[in-house]
């Protein structure tokens, strides 16, 4: 799952279950909220009765305590069996997501993380002849400099001082030897950071002038990488300076777009949510809603036909639940209220009674 978390304490507990839910994609989906004021639930008033955790196939697998409290913490969905921390007195920390044993610890970083990480996962060929290996990379923004560590050992690969300011966390493709990691920059541009094959120093490889800067996270499928800009422009380019599409959503897109297959779900300021043709650029289809789509949309593999919405306005603000029969949505207008966790079949009309709904929690300074 790629999803953060803040805990206000350094006592964590993990709920089995968790694990088989991922996410598409390697931006999160509090892609520029890791540096906020954690959030306080409030106790609210839901449409179906509450469940206890006893009545749920979730159960107690471990507990962890670090020596101090957590800061935030990110799951990658390219390796999955790896939890990632920043404890509040600066040091990242990797965990085995099963068993909650601590692989390591890293020194403290020079910030607390303003921007998410992202975990990359290659297969690469061992020094066996037809034997594939993983080569795990952890990719890190503090204090404008970029560092690559291994996810096996916690160990520096290399960094890299960034000439310009990032606007988003970074987003690697590929092993050591032809890696592109995409980075957004306040200035409006995309640029793009490789390593020299043979002589093993970083270096800015290209970049491109999108003309208003990307809020989120670039997000990878394949040998393609999207990314939205505030001007609400969705581009996607290849690994070598090669624009593939870009595509207008008509509002400013503060929220990564999120990849199933050959569809890209995306939505912005104008309160349309929109599906894409990951490959083309093609408009599958709209819906209209109630609210502003500001966070990444949230898709999970046991869920192939579901595509989960954060929806605000000034009023409330809370989860959707979008339910195309295709990879396309119906070009409608969903009379759903924000803040409603809602079905939306093709006619665009909630089907049936309310499932459940989550409104956004209030915050605590």
């Amino acid at each position: 799952m790629t999803a953060p978390c803040i805990s206000p304490s350094a006592s964590l507990l993990l709920l089995a279950g968790l694990a088989a839910m991922t996410l598409g994609g390697c931006a999160s989906d509090r892609a520029q909220n890791l540096g906020e004021t954690q959030a306080t639930a409030q106790a609210i008033q839901v449409d179906a009765p509450v469940r206890a955790l006893a009545d749920t196939p979730f159960e107690r697998l471990w507990d962890l305590r670090f020596p101090s409290p957590v800061w935030t913490c990110y799951t990658g969905a390219e390796v999955p069996d790896t939890l990632f921390f920043q404890l509040q007195s600066g040091e990242l920390a990797a965990v085995d997501a099963l068993s909650g044993h601590t692989r390591w610890i890293t020194e403290p970083l020079p910030e607390l993380l303003k921007l998410p990480p992202h975990a990359a996962r290659t297969k690469v060929s061992s020094s066996q002849p037809g034997v594939m290996v993983n080569e795990d990379r952890l990719y890190v923004v503090a204090q404008d400099v970029l560092t690559s560590y291994d996810i096996a050992t916690g160990q520096v690969v290399w960094s890299y001082t960034l000439p310009f300011g990032a606007s988003t966390g970074p987003c690697g493709v590929g092993a050591d030897n032809n890696v592109r990691v995409f980075i957004g920059d306040w200035s409006g541009y995309l640029r793009v950071i490789t390593l020299h094959p043979e002589r093993k120093f970083p270096y800015l490889a290209w970049q491109w002038n999108l003309g208003a800067s990307p809020l989120a996270q670039p997000v990878r499928s394949e040998d393609q990488v999207y990314l939205a800009d505030h001007s609400g422009m969705v581009h996607s380019f290849r690994l070598d300076r090669n624009r593939a599409w870009a595509f207008d959503v008509g509002g400013a897109v503060n929220g990564a777009p999120a990849v199933r297959n050959r569809s890209l779900f995306v939505g912005g300021d104008d309160n349309v949510f929109y599906a894409l043709n990951r490959l083309t650029g093609e408009e599958l289809g709209r819906i209209s809603l109630n609210g502003q789509v500001k966070r990444q949309p949230l898709v999970f593999d046991n869920e192939p036909e579901r595509v989960f919405v954060w929806v605000e306005s000034a009023e409330v603000g809370g989860l959707m639940r979008s339910a195309p029969r295709t990879t396309s949505l119906p070009a409608v207008t969903a009379s759903v209220r924000p803040g409603k966790w809602c079905a939306l079949p093709r006619n665009g009309t909630c089907r049936g009674p309310t499932v459940w709904w989550l409104p956004r929690p209030s915050t605590s300074t």
